[in-house]
């Protein structure tokens, strides 16, 4: 039979004022200062109490808190006590003592209450959530490795990564903030964060996708809408619905020439902005033939030094404008 300590708490995302603690960040409880009280639930359907005893788990409690027969039957009167206290931090089960034991068989058949912080997710409805302590243990583990890898990748962040995180945390050009305020933001962001932090740079495509949205913020590439899954256009090419799909299109060797014309419009804009250096030696500098792709992607130095090229003659594949419908009305 199951063993152990549990915890039973008032659901994080049930009963709280929408206010957040200066002092923790968490929303405000509305049982800071008082205690809810759990009943045995009863059935729409059939009008009886919800127990969760088989009559297997009847007999055996009863032999164990030493009950008649019959006393812990669903239509029993001992049922009407039956209370527990919860206070806002939460109540604990020795699932070692019988009486606890029973409460715990009892909460699980609640259908407001998830037995786990898994389940609470998953249970749009759950007021109460019981957590295991191994369980509240290992997420605790989880969550302090999570961070020591988001300080460890912080570690061995360059200036040009502080700033391509930035662009992505922020969806902001960092071009004229001082390094000092970037390392900041990226950094709080780390630790306020270490989950999304973590798997936004240790994503396989994290350059592709800086280079993407720097083309978005440029409007080379623009989007219809707002928001991450937005459609985006060259032009008149449909490239996908978001930044997943136009990476997964122009990482296609058969739309080379498409991408050729993006970096060359990125490097008129740049020509544009930096006057120092004349276009025709631009021009002559670049060769298209030169632009290199990574094995799984295109964000090299060679892409971004696009410019006004010789039309190169490759096969590209056609992609229609999706049409909009038009609903008749009578």
């Amino acid at each position: 039979m199951e063993r152990g300590i549990i915890k039973l708490e008032i659901a994080s995302k049930f009963g709280n004022f929408g206010a957040k603690s200066k002092k923790t960040g968490k929303l405000l409880s509305t049982y800071q200062d008082c205690t809810d009280t759990w009943t045995v639930p009863g059935s729409i359907r059939t009008g009886l109490l919800i127990t969760g005893l088989t009559k297997k788990d009847e007999e055996y409690f009863e032999n164990k808190l030493g009950y008649p027969e019959g006393h812990l039957k669903n239509t029993s009167s001992f049922w009407d006590s039956f209370k527990i206290k919860i206070p806002a931090q939460g109540v604990t089960l020795d699932l070692s003592d019988d009486l606890s034991f029973l409460k715990y068989h009892c909460l699980k058949a609640d259908p407001l209450i998830a037995t786990s912080n898994e389940e609470m997710k998953n249970n749009p409805y759950c007021q109460y959530v019981m957590i295991r302590e191994a369980e509240k243990a290992e997420n605790e583990s989880s969550s302090r490795g999570i961070k020591i890898k988001a300080y460890g990748i912080l570690n061995t962040l360059t200036s040009q990564d502080y700033f391509d995180l930035f662009l992505m945390i922020k969806n902001s050009d960092p071009s004229d903030v001082e390094l000092s305020i970037v390392k900041n933001e990226v950094e709080k962001y780390a630790e306020k964060m270490p989950i999304q932090f973590v798997n936004l740079f240790a994503d396989n495509n994290f350059k592709d996708k800086v280079v993407l949205t720097k083309l978005i913020g440029k409007r080379i590439i623009n989007k219809k809408g707002r928001g991450l899954n937005s459609p985006l256009y060259f032009n008149d090419v449909f490239l996908g619905n978001n930044i997943e799909e136009c990476m997964d299109f122009l990482k296609k060797p058969i739309n080379n020439s498409i991408f050729i014309e993006i970096m060359r419009k990125d490097q008129e804009i740049k020509s544009e902005q930096n006057s120092s250096i004349s276009l025709s030696d631009q021009i002559s500098s670049f060769d298209a033939a030169k632009i290199e792709r990574d094995e799984n992607g295109f964000a090299k130095e060679t892409a971004e030094a696009a410019s006004l090229v010789q039309e190169v003659e490759v096969e590209t594949e056609v992609v229609q404008t999706p049409k909009k419908r038009i609903k008749k009305t009578n």
